[in-house]
């Protein structure tokens, strides 16, 4: 089970990227980093911010927000935000829009972090029994659930605040 919290409408184009970063991504666990490397480059993603007639997807950050969630989802252990801004067109950036840069990348991969934390945690207490009864049924847990869901949905106004400020 998958657990979303309401967002913007993605279009056609970013809702492929996603998926294709979240496909990408979940065939990594375990790998090295040539191996999680050549993936990345293969499906492209670390090109999103690099503009079509340079070779690249031509994304937005908004886009390339959906890449951090998505590694961040993934506990991704390769570092996909430093290659995305690196790729990506730096003209007239200063150490202010950097910053920004870097927070609005950590930002998402929190907000996938916790999302993905949540949805384990929700899963995990579903299955697992006490006293004859899932774990879920027990308002304590229950109560733990619903801050983390709230948790949760702080740092995905923080992702969206970030967006707002690249």
């Amino acid at each position: 089970m998958q657990l979303e919290f309401a967002g913007p409408v993605m279009s056609e184009q970013s809702e492929l990227l996603s998926q294709t970063a979240q496909r990408v991504f979940a065939n990594l666990d375990g790998a090295d980093a040539a191996t999680a490397q050549r993936a990345i480059d293969e499906a492209g993603l670390a090109l999103v911010l690099v503009p079509e007639e340079r070779g690249g997807f031509g994304g937005t950050w908004e886009d390339a927000n959906h890449i951090f969630f998505a590694a961040g989802e993934a506990a991704l252990d390769y570092p996909i935000a430093e290659a995305i801004i690196a790729a990506a067109p730096q003209n007239g950036w200063n150490d202010g829009k950097q910053f920004s840069v870097m927070a609005l990348a950590r930002a998402g991969q929190m907000a996938g972090a916790i999302s993905a934390a949540l949805t384990l945690s929700v899963e995990y207490t579903r299955q697992r029994q006490q006293f004859g009864k899932p774990l879920a049924t027990f308002q304590a847990i229950q109560q733990q659930l619903a801050v983390l869901a709230e948790e949760a949905a702080a740092c995905q106004i923080g992702r969206a605040s970030c967006r707002e400020r690249v």
